[in-house]
């Protein structure tokens, strides 16, 4: 929260800022929200982003990076050849531990029951709630955030 407080404070998030994945558990949302109100701020929305668990799956255990140029891939296999200039394609595709579909069928499980409490605790505390489907191009979702956070923003 230490570092939150003063990002928040810095004159870079004088007009606002976005946090992203900043609140996990109910304990922070209350560190949070009274770390806020301190600095004379206020929580203008919660964003959802909501995609279903096999659509989740399959994007998080879908990425691969390069054991050597460590480039991000998506939708390439472990063990493949990477093919970049850097070096000399070389490097082979690898995926993080935490990213095989059943380490992520867990995170999810993880969240499910720590972090989805968070939603429900905000809106008893009478934060906005925004929904955005998830599902389609990032310039898609980012419309869709905008939309829904309103047209001063």
């Amino acid at each position: 929260m230490g570092i939150m407080k003063d990002a928040l404070a810095s004159p870079d998030a004088a007009n606002g800022a976005i946090l992203d994945g900043v609140v996990r558990t109910i304990p922070q949302a209350e560190g949070l929200t009274t770390m806020i109100e301190s600095l004379g701020r206020e929580l203008d929305a919660v964003l959802l982003f909501d995609v279903d668990t096999e659509e989740l799956v399959r994007r998080l255990s879908g990425r691969t990076t390069c054991g050597q140029c460590q480039r991000p891939f998506f939708g390439r296999e472990p063990g493949e050849p990477c093919g970049c200039t850097e070096n000399n394609g070389v490097g082979v595709l690898t995926r993080r531990r935490d990213d095989e579909p059943e380490a992520v069928r867990k995170r999810l499980e993880v969240y499910a029951a720590q972090t989805e409490p968070v939603i429900d605790w905000y809106r008893r505390n009478g934060a906005r709630i925004v929904a955005i489907n998830a599902i389609g191009s990032l310039d898609e979702v980012e419309a869709r955030a905008l939309a829904g956070l309103g047209p001063s923003r």
